[in-house]
């Protein structure tokens, strides 16, 4: 501050001593500097504050890590069982082309057998008519 280097040293928050550009200040003169010297207590003050929300901040980010974390495990499960029904769908999609190449088969045969019934039932002489 003012291109001098201060330090205080304090004592439970009461200044025990005072250097300026590494010279010890006498008490008695310490009030040459009281400008100062409230700055840097008014620095502290406000460094304390920041240090509780930076704490609090540390607090709050090793909780989100950990969340963070858990959530990965969940995604990773989760890939897995995505990749899981992948397959399983593949399978049935096969399955499925399968089954529409029989339901195809059965459908031709069911026509054939159609023409046959409609044949047979020609072929039949019709019983019940009298003359």
């Amino acid at each position: 501050m003012d291109d001098k280097v201060y330090r205080l040293e304090l004592a439970n928050g009461k200044m025990t001593e005072l250097y300026v550009d590494g010279v010890k200040i006498p008490a008695a003169d310490w009030d040459k500097y009281s400008d100062a010297i409230a700055a840097i207590r008014e620095q502290i003050r406000k460094n304390k504050i920041q240090a509780a929300r930076n704490e609090e901040q540390a607090k709050l980010n090793a909780i989100q890590e950990k969340k963070n974390e858990e959530q990965a495990v969940r995604n990773e499960e989760q890939a897995r069982l995505n990749e899981l029904q992948v397959k399983k769908n593949q399978v049935q999609e096969e399955r499925n082309e399968e089954q529409v190449k029989l339901n195809q088969v059965q459908a031709a045969r069911n026509k054939e057998q159609a023409k046959k019934n409609q044949l047979q039932a020609e072929k039949k002489p019709r019983s019940g008519r009298r003359k």
